[in-house]
């Protein structure tokens, strides 16, 4: 079963490099890429296949949503690379992850009320935030937040918004004093929305 999922994750990894030749010059190319981008994909997306398909195995998790795991942490994974690289989250995507998870729902519609309602805090929550910090955090953080939420439910977004400001300060703290960034830079919050989601969901399969 395990190779089931890291064939997926491998599918998805190349599917994943030819968004990117997309996103940068607006055409399909389809083609395997070996530049640093590509490759960093590939690992990613193999290492969260392997992990996902080791957690089915160990912990029981069922075929489907370990399918949906696979698939949501590799999007918000892409993003992430995206998001440190350009500052950008692009739409495309985020249709993507929505697409995806009504999919599941519509197989498992008993995760629809709290999948909505995590939508709803976990976009209102930047929306909220974007408000007080007069927009020093942007629109896309939004709609990623509001698909984090509406993949984990309204149980764990909380958590998840508190591991990625959490590590988004403290990292952003180290690049300061490296004089990688200044106190007014902007620094990338989807890289740390990955890491914080996983280092949630990696929480809870433990504890």
């Amino acid at each position: 079963m395990l190779a089931v999922f890291i064939f997926i994750s491998l599918v998805t990894a190349v599917l994943a490099v030819n968004y990117l030749y997309f996103h940068e010059h607006k055409r399909w190319k389809w083609s395997i890429d070996f530049s640093k981008r590509a490759l960093l994909i590939m690992v990613g997306y193999l290492a969260l296949g392997i992990g996902f398909g080791l957690g089915h195995q160990l912990h029981h998790v069922s075929f489907l949503v370990t399918i949906q795991n696979i698939l949501f942490f590799n999007l918000l994974y892409l993003i992430a690379l995206i998001d440190w690289e350009e500052q950008i989250i692009p739409n495309q995507l985020i249709l993507i992850m929505f697409v995806t998870r009504l999919f599941f729902i519509i197989a498992e519609p008993g995760h629809a009320l709290p999948s909505l309602i995590g939508l709803f805090i976990g976009g209102g929550m930047i929306v909220i935030l974007m408000i007080i910090s007069k927009n020093s955090i942007g629109a896309g953080d939004a709609k990623m937040f509001a698909m984090i939420g509406f993949f984990i439910g309204s149980q764990h977004i909380l958590s998840v918004f508190f591991y990625t400001f959490l590590l988004s300060a403290v990292i952003g703290v180290v690049l300061i004093m490296m004089r990688q960034i200044k106190w007014r830079d902007a620094i990338a919050l989807a890289p740390f929305a990955f890491l914080g989601t996983l280092f949630d969901y990696v929480v809870r399969q433990i504890f």
